[in-house]
């Protein structure tokens, strides 16, 4: 509890920071038709930690393309708040985009997702799961959203959990809107998905609220401070679970090469 109390007091500080930060600074994470390259690592309220880092480029037709990946070490006995360097999940994301003629959608790509987790162990049924997501991620014209950027995202999924084949789907909405003139902004970003086959059925729904600000005078360098919250419904051999509540918040830093 002390935890949480601390990075939530850091996530009203980091909205502070941004007196500090260089107004000319070119790097603008928050414009989401742009992508970079970067690294960086942060730790929640659960104890957990995280090492992320993305690749970014331009293929010869102009297309941008971003490869983003982050692997979360933790306690493996699902202890909240209870330190651990164990590893806990990996999620590994692509997306492609391209620039359209269509007005309402003026850039339209694919996208895949792969996530692999640890999970509490069931007898008989194992204790991980592992799935990819393919589908498509379009940007909604401005002209719509006012000053707030918006990336919808729909795909399939298929994979493995605990021991059974399921499918189903992932729909995910990426919004940004930024607050200050050096580029500090905030990010909504909810994500349902609907997984079943064999013995399980599961249903989730997540939501990030992100505030993320330059901490130094070339604009490299951010600080992060995410907020999220997720209810799971989880069935598995008539065994139900029930909707399962579960809230962090995460503090980090990411630098932008």
């Amino acid at each position: 509890m002390r935890k949480s109390i601390l990075l939530t007091g850091l996530l009203a500080l980091s909205y502070n920071n941004t007196l500090y930060a260089n107004e000319e600074s070119s790097i603008d994470p928050g414009d989401m038709t742009k992508v970079y390259t970067q690294v960086g690592a942060s730790i929640d309220s659960d104890s957990n930690i995280k090492a992320l880092g993305s690749l970014s480029g331009t293929y010869s037709n102009s297309d941008n393309f971003l490869l983003y990946g982050e692997a979360v070490f933790g306690d493996t006995h699902f202890h909240d708040e209870d330190y651990g360097l164990d590893y806990s999940n990996t999620r590994l994301q692509y997306f492609q985009a391209k620039t359209t003629s269509i007005s309402a959608l003026p850039k339209i790509g694919f996208s895949a997702d792969l996530i692999h987790s640890e999970l509490p162990e069931i007898p008989h049924y194992g204790d991980d799961m592992s799935i990819i997501s393919l589908g498509t991620v379009a940007m909604i014209s401005q002209e719509y959203t006012g000053k707030f950027m918006a990336f919808p995202n729909i795909a399939y999924t298929k994979g493995e959990m605990y021991g059974e084949d399921v499918d189903g789907y992932m729909s995910a909405l990426y919004i940004t809107h930024r607050i200050s003139s050096n580029r500090a902004y905030v990010g909504l970003f909810p994500e349902y998905m609907s997984l079943s086959g064999g013995d399980i059925e599961r249903e989730s729904f997540k939501v990030k609220l992100l505030l993320a600000t330059p901490i130094t005078d070339t604009g490299r360098l951010w600080l992060t401070s995410t907020f999220e919250h997720q209810e799971s419904k989880f069935t598995i051999a008539d065994s139900n679970n029930d909707w399962q509540n579960t809230s962090r918040v995460e503090m980090g830093l990411k630098y932008y090469l």
